[in-house]
C-alpha cells in the first residue's frame, strides 16, 4: 500500500478564521471562569476578586519595594561616580597648566 504526501496550503483567511476562533474560545472560557467565581462568591459573602487581588498584592509589593531599594541604591552609586569622573576630569585640565616646564623657567629680576 503506497502512500502520498498530501500537501496542504493555508490561506490568510483560514489563518484568520483560526486565530478569530481561538479569540472567541479563549473569551468563552474567561466569561465561564468569571460566572463559576461570582457564583461561588455569591454563596459565601466573600469578595473574591477582591481576596485574589490581596493575595496578589501580598506578595508583589516587598518584592517590588525590594527591587525599588536596589535601584534608588544604584542611581545614587552612578551618580557619586560621575560627580568623581567629573572632578578627576577638572583635576586633570587643571594639572595640565602645570605641566608646562617652560612657564617655570622664566626669572624676572627687577631693581
Amino acid at each position: 500500500m503506497a502512500t502520498t504526501p498530501v500537501s496542504t496550503s493555508t490561506t490568510s483567511t483560514t489563518s484568520t478564521a483560526n486565530k478569530t476562533a481561538a479569540a472567541q474560545l479563549e473569551a468563552s472560557k474567561k466569561a465561564s471562569a468569571q460566572k463559576i467565581l461570582s457564583s461561588l462568591g455569591a454563596g459565601s459573602g466573600v469578595d473574591v476578586a477582591s481576596l485574589a487581588q490581596n493575595l496578589v498584592d501580598t506578595e508583589r509589593i516587598p518584592r517590588e519595594n525590594a527591587i525599588n531599594t536596589k535601584i534608588t541604591k544604584n542611581d545614587a552609586k552612578v551618580s557619586g561616580i560621575s560627580a568623581v569622573m567629573f572632578m578627576m576630569s577638572e583635576f586633570q585640565k587643571a594639572l595640565t597648566a602645570v605641566k608646562d616646564k617652560t612657564s617655570f623657567n622664566n626669572l624676572t629680576v627687577n631693581n
